[in-house]
């Protein structure tokens, strides 16, 4: 990376964080959990790590056309971006879907596979809820991949001479799809069983906008900020006790699971902002600060969390299958065991995936894109 899009080590944790709770998700679903009287308003909230990868998604993909727009250079070229997020996506889960839908029996991906492996599940009600369920999140963030250098091509034809100035013209239009974004969620609302979507509106792209602009202001904020002695309060706060957006990230998650009941459609738009704010406290230690200094920090540098951030795409798209196959261990194992064996098992298929299929990929498209570039 360039020196105006430095690299952010921490990262690697926080997508292990993400894919960690949806897989424990995952076990609590096929436990039984959702069930439980006391405990069900929590774990249905536990793949919180859906708005933290779309909000990773949002900062890192987002700030190096930001880092050109405000050094005035080029954006970066759209061939090498585009072979990049091809590789990094598409080998994976085509070789995933395709040996999934074998193993746990999907006849709706094997008998009209075009939807699936062409990333619009999503987009028929029929599709969406009969497929591999984790593979709608992909349909978004494909989508948000397409657009994002339209957006950025939109902002540099803004008018912006000094810093400053650049910075309002970048923050309000995102200000605007927040917004947008809002609206749409309470005009499509629904009764959803924990953050599954069960309908094309809430599935796609402008449903999560919002959460994809706070990514993106974090990358705009990053990028006014970086090399400034002085820093606004709110970013020494961080910098220095980067504990307590962490803090105030659990105090809103535990705020939205005891709005209303889980399934009632009416408090599903307070929810779902406040897993994009929940999401965004989550990420704040990892974009300013540096990557020392803290408990919070000391436990994302861990080298095993790390790995684990390393094979996370891998790891989301192979637990839920994993997890299926071992349901019938559930009540011999009891809820720990099973969770404890869920999570081992999925983790060592996410490895063989990672080092056999995702890793070449990435590489390979990584040769290509500074192929292209030259």
């Amino acid at each position: 990376m360039t020196p105006r899009s430095p690299r952010f080590p921490l990262f690697d944790s926080l997508r292990a964080v993400a894919a960690l709770t949806v897989v424990l998700f995952h076990v609590a679903f096929v436990a039984g959990g959702f069930t439980n009287p006391h405990f069900a308003r929590y774990l249905v909230q536990l793949n919180i790590g859906v708005p933290i990868f779309f909000l990773i998604s949002g900062f890192l993909l987002y700030r190096p056309f930001v880092a050109a727009r405000f050094a005035r250079d080029r954006m970066p070229a759209a061939g090498p971006y585009a072979i990049r997020r091809l590789f990094r996506i598409v080998p994976a889960y085509w070789v995933a879907l395709l040996l999934i839908a074998v193993w746990i029996n999907l006849p709706a991906v094997l008998d009209n596979p075009l939807p699936y492996f062409g990333f619009a599940q999503v987009y028929d009600r029929s599709t969406l809820i009969n497929g591999y369920g984790v593979a709608w999140t992909l349909d978004v963030e494909v989508t948000f991949y397409a657009l994002l250098p339209v957006w950025a091509f939109a902002m540099r034809r803004l008018p912006g001479r000094t810093e400053r100035q650049i910075a309002l013209t970048e923050v309000a239009p995102l200000v605007a799809i927040f917004a947008f974004a809002v609206a749409w969620n309470q005009a499509n609302t629904q009764t959803a069983f924990g953050f599954v979507p069960i309908k094309p509106e809430i599935a796609t792209l402008p449903a999560f906008l919002d959460q994809f602009a706070l990514g993106m202001g974090l990358a705009v904020a990053s990028v006014a900020l970086a090399g400034r002695e002085r820093r606004p309060l709110a970013v020494r706060v961080v910098e220095s006790a980067p504990w307590l957006p962490w803090v105030a990230a659990a105090a809103l998650w535990v705020a939205m699971c005891n709005i209303g009941g889980f399934r009632e459609a009416g408090s599903e738009t307070a929810r779902h902002v406040l897993r994009g704010l929940v999401a965004f406290g989550i990420l704040l230690p990892a974009v300013f600060g540096g990557d020392r200094g803290g408990a919070v920090r000391r436990v994302l540098a861990d080298r095993r969390l790390r790995w684990i951030g390393l094979i996370s795409y891998s790891l989301y798209l192979w637990h839920s299958a994993v997890i299926q196959k071992l349901a019938s261990t559930r009540d011999d194992l009891g809820w720990v065991g099973f969770a404890i064996l869920g999570l081992a098992a999925s983790i060592a298929v996410a490895a063989v995936s990672f080092y056999a299929v995702e890793r070449p990929a990435l590489r390979l498209g990584q040769r290509l894109a500074r192929d292209r570039s030259r």
